[in-house]
């Protein structure tokens, strides 16, 4: 059954967060979503795979057609987790997000304001953009890494970020 079928709302983020672990890893994922006995669908199921649907609609193309990639150290940075797949040229690189959209400024500095999430991202990176959203400006880092500050998330409960190789 679909994550958050019959429970809460905050159940909703096990969907993406199976679905990218399964298919970075390589596997495929079946929601196993049905009827109940009298052939209706229950709105809190409909409302979850409306749910799902969206973040699929930003973030599908760094799932449908790639191959896991979960050996690649492709992004890092902003104390998450980054599972990532792979597409021809294309490093998708996905954030298990724990309390909704990634904002600019998650991280936080020690004068209270807050600071902005960099991401590393993979050698030979020549462009990157977050899935759903915007290309984004890459800088080099000090350490000469190729780096990026995303502004915020177009979805909540994970974030896409496709990056050119």
């Amino acid at each position: 059954m679909l994550p958050g079928a019959g429970r809460s709302r905050q159940a909703h983020r096990g969907a993406p967060r199976n679905l990218l672990k399964i298919v970075s890893r390589g596997g495929s994922y079946l929601t196993g979503v049905g009827p109940d006995a009298e052939g209706r669908m229950s709105s809190s199921v409909r409302e979850r795979l409306e749910e799902f649907g969206t973040w699929m609609q930003a973030c599908g193309e760094g799932i449908y057609g790639t191959r896991g990639a979960s050996e690649v150290l492709g992004v890092d940075g902003g104390g998450i987790e980054w599972l990532h797949t792979r597409t021809g040229s294309a490093l998708c690189a996905f954030a298990l997000l724990q309390d909704g959209p990634l904002q600019h400024g998650e991280s936080s500095r020690a004068d209270g304001d807050a600071a902005p999430v960099t991401l590393t991202l993979a050698a030979g990176a020549t462009s990157a953009r977050l899935l759903g959203a915007e290309e984004l400006k890459i800088h080099a880092g000090a350490d000469g890494n190729s780096m990026v500050a995303p502004a915020g998330s177009p979805t909540e409960h994970a974030v896409g970020l496709a990056v050119e190789l």
